[in-house]
């Protein structure tokens, strides 16, 4: 947890993480990025990069599976992009009730 090498490494146990092996700092400075997410829970694994349209990953150090995650009713991830959070749908398109979170003209 501390850049002192004589330190016993601390086990990040927290979910929302991926700490790269030889990493160094507190666990809490290795969230999953927007856009992704710790789909295992385990710190030792990579965060998960593909949710679908529909997915809301816009914070850092989320967690769970991707369906935990989605847009609000009536807004969606516009550009597909789950990092970039959700928005109601442009002028003249909307959410078709059985979308997967992107928007119809």
């Amino acid at each position: 947890e501390d850049s002192t090498p004589a330190s016993p490494c601390a086990n990040c146990t927290a979910a929302g993480l991926y700490v790269p092996a030889n990493s160094s700092g507190a666990c809490d400075r290795f969230p999953c990025a927007p856009g992704s997410l710790d789909v295992d829970n385990r710190s030792s694994t990579v965060c998960y990069l593909d949710c679908p349209a529909g997915t809301n990953l816009s914070a850092y150090g989320l967690y769970g599976a991707c369906s935990a995650h989605p847009c609000p009713p009536g807004t969606s991830n516009v550009d597909s992009q789950p990092a970039s959070g959700c928005a109601a749908c442009p002028t003249g398109s909307y959410l078709p009730a059985a979308s997967n979170g992107s928007c119809a003209q």
